[in-house]
């Protein structure tokens, strides 16, 4: 399905606001209050009842926003919530970073998943040597890319002067968990570590788009946005500190360790 963009009406514009933020904010939070009650770390981690329990609090919390029962209406309704989509503010700083026109407009592909044979795929590891297990620090959720090391970074005056600095070292991003508003650090980064978030995160999905190699959900990171530093495990890291993280294991290490690469036979 096609269409030419179409501006947002005002009457509409604060139902897609609300909207954004309802699918952004109200998930986030609800998982990290349920995970605090029921003293969990990762989702997987709940029992039935407790997923029953957190999936009504989720549709308790955003059926006031107007979300249908009906799924031909609730598809319909996410069409048209992309289509008026490509006049926001986010959108257009999206565009502006992956050198997209304006005058395009957008487009959304409505299937089922598709399988089929298997393909070969090339992707860096680590050097397995006792120096790099002793290096693990902490543990998350891979999303996306491999092996990576570089230099942790905290903001874009990080990378800029880390880019002048460094130059062809690795950027890896670190933040406790990330927002729309993130995208710019993101983009300019080759590698995200979050604290929080799963799969479906937004630093997830972000990362699979940009094609960067990300960690999320790593256990015990704590992370000091406006002090540029985050601990985990006794161990303090800074800007520019050699580190190292794997987006296919979730690791998160210490130091800049030497690679390899590795092909795998993988299903698609």
């Amino acid at each position: 399905m096609v269409e030419p963009a179409r501006p947002i009406s005002p009457d509409k514009a604060p139902i897609i606001s609300c909207i954004d933020w309802a699918c952004e904010v109200i998930p986030s939070a609800a998982l990290l209050l349920a995970k605090s009650k029921h003293d969990v770390q990762v989702k997987r981690q709940f029992s039935p009842a407790q997923m029953r329990d957190l999936a009504r609090n989720y549709q308790k919390t955003i059926r006031g926003i107007g979300i249908p029962d009906d799924p031909w209406l609730q598809l319909t309704g996410a069409v048209e919530m992309v289509l008026d989509s490509w006049n926001t503010p986010k959108t257009k700083e999206y565009r502006a970073l992956m050198d997209v026109s304006d005058s395009w407009g957008t487009a959304v592909i409505i299937q089922a998943m598709v399988f089929g044979n298997k393909k070969k795929e090339n992707f860096d590891a680590f050097v397995e040597s006792l120096e790099m297990t002793k290096s693990i620090v902490g543990k998350g959720i891979g999303v996306s890319g491999s092996a990576l090391a570089g230099r942790a970074v905290f903001s874009v005056a990080n990378i800029n002067r880390l880019r002048r600095e460094k130059p062809g070292t690795p950027l890896i991003l670190i933040r406790q968990d990330t927002v729309p508003e993130d995208i710019k650090e993101i983009s300019q980064a080759d590698g995200l570590l979050t604290a929080r978030g799963g799969q479906t995160s937004h630093a997830s999905l972000v990362a699979l788009r940009l094609d960067k190699t990300c960690v999320v959900g790593c256990k015990n990171l704590k992370v000091y946005e406006s002090e540029e530093r985050c601990e985990i495990g006794g161990h303090i890291i800074r800007c520019g500190d050699p580190i190292s993280i794997d987006g296919r294991k979730g690791l998160f290490l210490r130091g800049m360790h030497p690679l390899k690469e590795e092909v795998h036979n993988l299903p698609i």
